[in-house]
């Protein structure tokens, strides 16, 4: 339960986060790697996000363990329950997350 309901806040938390109220997935990662680099974290951080979270995943094959995958989350491709460590993990991208700076909004 952990992993499916934060995975379901992620993407609604990094638009708060960069102000904005809609964004595609490509822009998201994109922007979310300068917002990660603007809070002085290490581009390790958006990279994980970017390529293991929101990374395509068709089939249980494609399922990484102790990775909590959206996309595998969202489209029930775990052969079996999704273990601790991958709990541990969206609990802890989750507060990644949160613990963002916003994205400041310069006026023009």
């Amino acid at each position: 339960m952990t992993i499916t309901c934060l995975a379901t806040l992620w993407e609604c938390i990094i638009r708060e986060k960069l102000n904005v109220t809609r964004i595609n997935q490509t822009k998201a990662s994109k922007e979310l790697k300068e917002l990660s680099v603007a809070n002085n974290f290490e581009e390790i951080y958006s990279d994980f996000y970017a390529n293991l979270i929101l990374c395509d995943c068709s089939s249980p094959d494609d399922v990484i363990d102790g990775v909590p995958n959206r996309n595998a989350i969202g489209h029930s491709q775990y052969k079996k329950y999704p273990n601790k460590k991958s709990s541990l993990n969206a609990i802890l991208i989750t507060d990644f997350l949160i613990h963002l700076k916003p994205k400041e909004i310069t006026e023009e």
